[in-house]
């Protein structure tokens, strides 16, 4: 230990106040991760601490408070980078098939608009909607073609304009439009959102290198499958084919949203069996939750009937719930996780092959 630093193990060369400081700003952490590395980044703050500081330094506030936000948003991913990883392959490979349907509804209802000579006005949630959706195409594409990179920000594009439309819907259906096209369309949002960031976390591994065999054709086959729909959905109208799709922003409160629930449950069950897949289920519930609830017309807050009446205030309640859907969906698969760990670690050789955090995955 050089003179001019403080011993970090003697207590008198740290101000107890930096002390305090320094774990209030680890609390900011999700709790996985402040039980796995809290200890450690609280023993290298404190070694980098000037002799006699006493607060903690304005870049390593900065530092923390960016870290935090970067772990709060892959949290619903999996508590590690491996586990992360598989979660994302499973988020995008899922979402970018799922999102072919409302992509070829939005854009081919725009078609068939323009097609038959009708008002543009008269399309509804579709045709704002429309650009962020044909950007949503191009990322697919992205995919298929294997550009990574070019599809996080394609669909990071996508996705903003998405939220963007929706901003404006709100505005105007708080003024006398109704508010029920946005709610419909939210989950939609939701899912591009995470799509988003599923798509960062796996072209941060440098386009899936550090993959097991397959997975970047698998998710290159994804992409492919999104885009066909949309793709399918135009040529239809070219044809002058009738439409296949229902309106964008029809509620499936029928027999199929029934069947849309309970085949949802049973893929939920089968990705939590599933050891490499059940990481990608907290943020599909998420997704999940916003678009069937979104869709049902069970927000109604002005009375039972109509169910379709809503108000801003069940878009903050939708966005409640999708959080409350994906946190607890990721309690349950951590729990599993852990008790798979503690069953690993019971097996001959299991030191060897299951290390610290990692688990069974």
């Amino acid at each position: 230990m050089s003179a001019d630093r403080p011993d970090p193990t003697d207590v008198t060369a740290v101000v107890p106040a930096l002390v305090r400081d320094y774990r209030r700003l680890l609390r900011l952490f999700p709790f996985a991760y402040r039980r796995a590395h809290g200890a450690e980044m609280l023993g290298h703050l404190l070694d980098a601490a000037a002799p006699g500081q006493s607060r903690p330094a304005r870049g390593d506030v900065v530092d923390l408070l960016r870290a935090a936000a970067r772990e709060w948003a892959l949290a619903p991913l999996g508590p590690t980078p491996e586990r992360r990883r598989r979660g994302a392959v499973g988020v995008l490979v899922v979402l970018s098939v799922v999102l072919g349907y409302p992509a070829a509804s939005s854009l081919g209802a725009v078609a068939q608009g323009v097609a038959h000579g009708h008002d543009v006005a008269g399309l509804g949630v579709a045709v704002p909607l429309a650009p962020g959706w044909a950007l949503w195409v191009l990322a697919s594409l992205a995919l298929a073609a294997g550009l990574f990179r070019a599809a996080v920000r394609l669909l990071g594009a996508a996705a903003a304009a998405t939220w963007v439309a929706l901003g404006g819907m709100t505005v105007v259906g708080a003024t006398g439009g109704g508010l029920f096209p946005v709610l419909s369309g939210l989950g939609w949002a939701v899912a591009q959102s995470a799509l988003v960031v599923a798509a960062a976390v796996l072209a941060a591994s440098q386009g899936l290198v550090p993959a097991p065999r397959g997975v970047a054709g698998l998710v290159r086959v994804a992409g492919a499958v999104g885009a066909l729909m949309p793709v399918v959905a135009l040529a239809r109208t070219a044809l002058g084919l009738v439409p296949w799709w229902p309106p964008y922003d029809a509620p499936f409160a029928d027999l199929g949203g029934g069947i849309v629930v309970v085949g949802t449950c049973v893929l939920a069950g089968g990705l939590l069996v599933s050891r490499r897949a059940r990481q990608a289920l907290p943020v599909l519930a998420g997704v999940g939750a916003a678009v069937v609830v979104g869709r049902t017309g069970l927000m109604g807050s002005r009375g039972l009937l109509p169910m379709d009446v809503v108000d801003e205030g069940n878009l903050w309640v939708l966005l409640a719930i999708t959080l409350v859907a994906t946190a607890s969906a990721r309690w349950v698969v951590n729990r599993v996780d852990e008790l798979a760990d503690a069953r690993a670690s019971l097996r001959p050789g299991a030191e060897q092959a299951v290390g610290p955090g990692m688990g069974a995955v």
